[in-house]
């Protein structure tokens, strides 16, 4: 697994990696499985709703976020 250069594609190795992935795939399936067999609900994140920026009458966003304001949307 990882970078190849272009041409040198191994078909023989194909398959093994592609049985490894599925191998970790499933490996990782089980263990989320097992972290909630309790169903254990976790709310993360609710949308509650969009606030539009001010626009004119054509449309434009005539507003700005304030710099102390900036990416805390969370």
């Amino acid at each position: 697994m990882g970078a190849v250069s272009p041409g040198s594609l191994n078909a023989s190795i194909f398959p093994q990696t592609e049985q490894l992935i599925y191998q970790i795939l499933d490996y990782l399936d089980d263990k989320n499985q097992s972290i909630f067999e309790g169903h254990i609900t976790l709310d993360i994140y609710e949308h509650i709703g969009v606030i539009d920026y001010p626009k004119n009458f054509d449309g434009e966003v005539k507003a700005m976020i304030h710099p102390q304001l900036q990416a805390r949307d969370y």
